[in-house]
């Protein structure tokens, strides 16, 4: 009777056990799929991803002079603008997560100028002659000549190389943020 009795005891703590082992690759599993859908939600809701946005102001003036120097134009025009960079798609941005949920693989687009808006400009000085005149094409030209130099001079200075290195920062901090432990990061 006590060789039965332990028996079953035995068969129920072993049954006990498979049930919790099975159970818990369950739970594993639906927490994987949530750790990426969390991760993938963060970065679909947003249509690109900017990782760096820069400031800038500068200074155009047009000067314009008639034949003989009857008459004498300018304009001085001063700007701000930004430049955003970073990955213009964001749904091209793969993620992949172990089945444990403690290791995160992600491989990233590299980042782009997005975008170079002017956000104010203002008129400082101006004066037409009697036989030229600033023409406002003249200085919308001038402006985004302007415009094209900063990105250049950007891109000169490695704005693209600290967008990607802020991009892989970023993806980092949002695995670590939903718990992985082991996070690797490359770019296509």
């Amino acid at each position: 009777m006590k060789i039965v009795r332990l028996l079953l005891s035995l068969i129920l703590i072993a049954a006990f056990c498979l049930g919790g082992y099975i159970g818990l690759d369950k739970l594993k599993a639906v927490k994987v799929e949530k750790m990426h859908a969390t991760l993938s939600q963060r970065l679909l809701e947003v249509a690109e991803f900017t990782t760096v946005k820069v400031n800038y102001s500068d200074c155009v003036s047009i000067k314009k002079s008639a034949a003989a120097g009857l008459s004498k134009a300018y304009s001085i025009v001063k700007f701000s603008g930004v430049v955003r960079v970073g990955i213009e798609d964001a749904t091209k941005i793969r993620i992949s997560i172990d089945e444990g949920g403690k290791t995160v693989r992600v491989v990233l687009p590299h980042a782009q100028i997005l975008d170079n808006t002017i956000s104010t400009q203002e008129v400082f000085d101006e004066k037409n002659g009697l036989f030229v005149a600033v023409t406002t094409q003249e200085i919308f030209d001038e402006i985004d000549a302007a415009r094209k130099d900063k990105v250049k001079e950007l891109l000169e200075g490695g704005i693209l190389k600290d967008a990607d290195k802020r991009t892989q920062d970023l993806m980092r901090s949002f695995a670590k943020g939903i718990g992985a432990e082991n996070v690797y990061i490359n770019f296509s």
